[in-house]
């Protein structure tokens, strides 16, 4: 769930995101985040239905939050000239297949609450990233913040880096499932989403939702 006040973001957790922009801007370094959440909440009826006007009103205001005002998210991140896709990166799921000869697709409902960061922390449990679930004064929620000891040699944006064994593990398990990529090309997770041009010459660029991914030829 991502809401927000319409003169502007008051919501904590996309506040701190923001503030993790400037600071990083500032620091010169990379930051990247990548949400995956439904492609539409989980209410009665079809969006276009008679009967599903809580899911609109849902929807709208979740993509006014997001990009879709000049006090969304992506509005802000542009204010500080920045390109917003270079920070943050929403994705849906979805499958496709083949029905009596025609080609179908069907939503995947993604209703994990799962954090992965740096490879080194993982956070899961039943919170939401929004302040109902996460001031700690309105939902009840429960969660286990896993930092495991046992570290493995890795690559964060370049750069060898000592990461979870755990953490690393189950985010390259995730992105060779929603990616179908190799876990040798998902093992830099700051590198294997191209955010440039400037790909290597025995990689290939493939479209997933709007962003391109290397694979291997």
């Amino acid at each position: 769930f991502f809401f927000q006040a319409e003169d502007g973001i008051r919501d904590f957790c996309l506040s701190r995101g923001l503030g993790d922009v400037y600071k990083r801007q500032d620091q010169k370094q990379k930051f990247r985040v990548i949400v995956i959440k439904p492609l539409l909440p989980g209410f009665e009826g079809e969006i276009d239905s008679s009967n599903a006007a809580s899911l609109r009103v849902y929807v709208h205001w979740e993509y006014q939050t997001i990009s879709h005002s000049s006090n969304s998210l992506w509005e802000m991140i542009k204010s500080l000239g920045q390109d917003p896709s270079e920070y943050v990166q929403f994705l849906g799921l979805r499958k496709h297949g083949v029905l009596n000869g025609n080609p179908v697709t069907e939503i995947i409902y993604c209703h994990s609450k799962l954090m992965i960061i740096d490879d080194n922390i993982v956070i899961a449990g039943s919170a939401n990233i929004n302040d109902r679930s996460m001031l700690g004064s309105r939902d009840s929620e429960i969660a286990v913040c896993i930092e495991d000891e046992d570290k493995i040699a890795s690559q964060m944006a370049g750069k060898e880096v000592q990461v979870g064994k755990f953490a690393q593990s189950l985010r390259v398990k995730l992105f060779q499932g929603h990616m179908g990529l190799s876990s040798e090309i998902v093992q830099d997770p700051m590198s294997c989403l191209l955010y440039t041009s400037d790909a290597a010459d025995d990689l290939l660029c493939v479209d997933l939702g709007g962003r391109r991914i290397i694979k291997k030829k």
